[in-house]
């Protein structure tokens, strides 16, 4: 019975208090004391929450700090929207969120001795990113951070369901239950704030987008996993690259439904507590809404996975005009130009003779190349305004950046080289990562391309890589955790809010 009880339980602390309970300690164990709306489990929520095939088949779980992060479960259960919000309301640590208008994403920083039980799907669309999953160490103390995400249309709807179901007793505002401050970026941090308040005791506090970006890169480059920078190379291969150094100044593309490109520069040392100053150099209003948008009106897609799917499926060649369709190859090389270089977009149905020789695929690949393209060129005109510019004193090798960064010893990531300290070494690097410099002394800037529209498209990244390799301006940089960095800088300002609050209470 006792077994069955608590595989019925949908958290972790659910069943310490549970466990508790039965001892005759009820509410007297740690976090257990929190009421029903912080999200434990109570008999009638139990017999709610029963799963098929006991709580080890449902759930992916996050490992101590004796292993990686965890792995993805499978099993016949379901967890609820609902339930999964419930659960992560009450979960220990710190909290991050970017509400944007298709996707809301989460990040859970805690103990990384802490269990973690979540299911691997839950809801309609609820992830958990179990292989996104990373220990850092913070004032000495190891974290983990976990990553979830799910569709923002069934979050509203499952808050104002929420909202409605409250009574008056559970109203903070009218209880004097203490809220749960939260730092959230994107556009539903202002318009579904409210909502989180009154369905959720989840108080919101918003942070800028594009702020949010830039504390999260700074945050990856401090904390990251040892893998989180990569590059693409020509056969599509990505291989793994060390951070630039010195970072600073850097360009990052935003690619999402439209395209803003920031140049971040140094700022404060401390990566959790500090700032970095940016600028937004310009963008462009061609961007993943613009593929989407087109792909449905032009081919059979009516999502931007079936718009993807279709792209990878089809040769842009067949419908693009290239340099050599005008020059043949020889003349493209006597020019200097690759044969395979896009002249025209969508050129060849400018003749009425080609109307038939392409599919709705080749249609879709098409698009991609010209929405992805534009991001390159755009890019590499910036990154080229700013190349001259010195790097900021305090992102310079063997200076305090790189002390600062080398006093958080994550398990999961090598640290900046000594040898980065040699003149010598470090250009070295420095030359492999950013390209050949234009004359001694020049400096490539670094260029991260980041953004939902590159999350799981390959075909963007191989594009990107061979357009910059083309322009000659250093590799196209990639990250790991891009579709999350405005979460994670919203989990940095969190944990500072939190912090600030430790040492004045």
């Amino acid at each position: 019975v006792l077994a069955q009880s608590a595989a019925r339980c949908p958290s972790a602390l659910a069943l310490r208090r549970a466990v508790a309970e039965l001892r005759g300690g009820a509410g007297g164990e740690g976090d257990g004391s929190e009421d029903v709306d912080g999200g434990f489990c109570t008999g009638e929520e139990a017999e709610d929450a029963a799963f098929e095939g006991g709580a080890g088949s449902a759930y992916a779980t996050a490992s101590g700090a004796g292993g990686s992060g965890g792995g993805g479960g499978s099993g016949g259960g379901e967890v609820s929207t609902e339930q999964a919000l419930r659960q992560l309301r009450a979960a220990p640590g710190v909290l991050g969120l970017d509400i944007g208008g298709t996707l809301a994403k989460l990040a859970l920083m805690q103990a990384a001795d802490e269990p973690f039980l979540f299911p691997a799907n839950f809801g309609e669309t609820g992830q958990y990113h179990a292989d996104l999953s990373f220990q850092l160490r913070i004032d000495g103390l190891w974290q983990e951070v976990l990553f979830l995400s799910g569709s923002t249309s069934l979050l509203e709807r499952v808050l104002h369901r929420l909202e409605d179901a409250a009574s008056p007793q559970s109203d903070p505002s009218k209880s004097g239950a203490k809220a749960r401050r939260v730092v959230a970026s994107g556009g539903g941090a202002h318009r579904l704030a409210s909502l989180l308040l009154h369905a959720m005791k989840v108080e919101v506090v918003p942070f800028k987008e594009m702020e949010s970006l830039v504390s999260g890169l700074a945050f990856l480059h401090a904390y990251g996993p040892e893998d989180e920078v990569f590059e693409v190379l020509g056969c599509g291969e990505q291989r793994q690259v060390e951070w630039p150094s010195p970072l600073f100044p850097c360009i990052m593309v935003n690619i999402g439904s439209g395209v803003s490109i920031l140049r971040v520069d140094g700022g404060s040392e401390d990566p959790m507590h500090g700032t970095r100053t940016f600028t937004r150099l310009g963008g462009t209003p061609t961007g993943g809404g613009t593929f989407l948008g087109l792909a449905r009106l032009l081919t059979s897609a009516r999502t931007f996975k079936e718009a993807l799917e279709l792209a990878q499926r089809g040769d842009a060649a067949r419908v693009n005009k290239l340099v050599s369709d005008i020059y043949g190859r020889d003349g493209s090389q006597n020019l200097g130009l690759p044969a395979g270089l896009t002249a025209v977009h969508f050129g060849k149905l400018v003749n009425p003779d080609t109307l038939s020789d392409f599919e709705e695929a080749d249609v879709a690949a098409a698009l991609l190349v010209m929405v992805t393209q534009a991001s390159a060129v755009l890019a590499r005109a910036f990154a080229q305004g700013v190349a001259g510019s010195q790097p900021s004193s305090n992102s310079q090798p063997g200076t305090a950046s790189a002390e600062g960064r080398s006093k958080h010893i994550c398990r999961s990531r090598s640290m900046p080289l000594d040898a980065l300290n040699s003149p010598s070494a470090g250009s070295v690097l420095r030359a492999q990562l950013l390209g050949p410099a234009a004359y001694p002394g020049h400096r490539r800037t670094p260029v991260f391309f980041v953004g939902g529209f590159l999350a799981e498209n390959p075909k963007s990244w191989d594009i990107l890589s061979r357009a910059f390799l083309h322009m000659e301006c250093g590799p196209a940089l990639f990250l790991r955790h891009a579709d999350f960095l405005g979460t994670l800088g919203c989990l940095g300002a969190t944990f500072d809010s939190c912090h600030e609050s430790d040492q004045t209470s």
